[in-house]
């Protein structure tokens, strides 16, 4: 595997992470405002569901550290 597409995956997975939390911010602002408090909310449970990512991709991946199972 090359060390540049893997920089790349990485660099571009927390692109759309960001551009994800910032479109669900905007989506929750007409119901529930823009306090603190509802970006505390959204940050928390992106950073929640990454981690239960991040710990399930990579015993997933430890078992064939080939490069199509690690980019899926």
């Amino acid at each position: 595997m090359n060390r540049t597409q893997l920089l790349i995956t990485t660099f571009l997975g927390g692109l759309i992470s960001l551009a994800l939390e910032l479109a669900a911010g905007r989506l929750l602002a007409p119901a529930f405002g823009t306090t603190q408090l509802v970006w505390s909310a959204i940050i928390g449970m992106i950073l929640l569901y990454m981690s239960v990512g991040y710990a399930v991709g990579g015993r997933w991946a430890d078992l064939d550290a080939s490069p199509a199972r690690i980019y899926t």
